[in-house]
């Protein structure tokens, strides 16, 4: 039900931009690291993470950009296990598949003077931890710091974002 609202809520953003000349739309697709801290650190790896990202930007009455964006997103991460982990999961005959899948909302926050952005958001995140156990859903909350540079007709980011993913039971979140 919750992936069926997103979609939906994704439609209306793209209609309402589509249809607006006073509104500016992206699309990205962004690769990167994932780098584990906390809980996930204890099993995983610095793994790949890949993200497709629409963003929804105003422009004022002289046409140029608001310093304001919206933007939906959906990320997906094929996690490396620590190999001690892995090694040992391979002895007990258990499944060595573990992934992190968000999707979710943000608004990004541009600087009028330097190509820098402030960046936050909140989503729904699904975590397969390896082994035996049940996947975990959650609440992913993130923010973090951006900057952003014109390529032609790309444009190029460099962007470190922080994100905090809260679960009911945190002994699920390995």
């Amino acid at each position: 039900m919750m992936g069926k609202r997103l979609l939906l809520l994704a439609c209306l953003l793209v209609a309402a931009a589509a249809g607006s000349t006073s509104a500016q739309t992206r699309f990205s697709l962004a690769g990167g690291l994932l780098v584990p801290f906390g809980d996930l650190d204890d099993t995983s790896d610095p793994s790949l993470r890949v993200a497709l990202r629409a963003e929804y930007q105003p422009l004022n009455s002289l046409g140029q950009r608001k310093l304001l964006s919206l933007f939906l997103y959906g990320a997906y991460s094929d996690l490396t296990l620590k190999s001690e982990i892995e090694d040992a999961l391979v002895a007990l005959g258990q499944d060595t598949s573990i992934y992190l899948f968000e999707v979710g909302a943000g608004v990004r926050v541009y600087s009028g003077v330097a190509p820098f952005y402030l960046t936050g958001g909140a989503g729904y995140a699904r975590y397969q931890p390896a082994g035996a156990g049940d996947a975990v859903n959650g609440l992913d909350v993130h923010g973090g710091l951006g900057f952003a540079v014109p390529l032609g007709l790309f444009l190029g980011e460099v962007e470190a974002t922080v994100h905090e993913v809260v679960v009911e039971n945190d002994a699920d979140f390995q």
